[in-house]
């Protein structure tokens, strides 16, 4: 593994662990009244959209939906489980000695 990095949450200021977040994408306000094909140019030339992290307590509090967010981090998880256990079966497999 590696070191946990820390994020600051956008709104109360929390310092959280990065895996702990919310991440969500903010386009700038001014982008609200501009039709779709006029964002698409816009975005090409180099207006870009903001990424920030949230803590679940903030999360909850103002309704922001993490329920794809959660589903993805149990997911990685679960593969993430599953590999390992069938790395530890195939190493049972080559250490045990055959019955005659």
């Amino acid at each position: 593994m590696g070191k946990i990095t820390y994020v600051t949450c956008a709104y109360c200021g929390r310092t959280v662990p990065r895996d702990k977040a919310v991440p969500i994408t903010k386009t700038p306000s001014w982008l609200a009244g501009i039709d779709r094909s006029q964002m698409d140019s816009l975005l090409f030339v180099g207006v870009t959209r903001e990424k920030m992290y949230v803590c679940i307590s903030c999360a909850k509090h103002r309704g922001i939906s993490f329920g794809p967010w959660r589903r993805k981090i149990v997911e990685h998880d679960r593969s993430e489980l599953e590999r390992r256990r069938k790395k530890a079966l195939g190493r049972r497999k080559r250490g045990r000695p055959a019955k005659t």
